[in-house]
């Protein structure tokens, strides 16, 4: 069963088109992970990729793609692969 929530538009704005909408939020909340830092999150402090700081630095791919797995794995999500 995927997770729901309130529809978000393109900019992550709540999708104000007429009534409140609710749909699937397992990609917003993988996007949301992904980017943020951790520290982001008051009730799970060690969550957060931090994509935005590590896509100029100097963590090798495989590194990033762990912490990306690890991120995903913390927030219940089951993880085969992460291209």
């Amino acid at each position: 069963m995927s997770a729901k929530d309130i529809k978000l538009d393109n900019n992550g704005d709540i999708d104000l088109s007429g009534d409140f909408k609710v749909t699937d939020s397992d990609e917003v909340h993988i996007e949301h992970i992904i980017l943020s830092n951790q520290g982001y999150w008051f009730e799970h402090l060690l969550l957060g990729v931090g994509i935005i700081n590590e896509v100029n630095g100097s963590t090798p791919a495989q590194q990033l793609k762990q912490n990306i797995r690890r991120n995903l794995v913390l927030d219940n999500y089951s993880v085969k692969l992460v291209e």
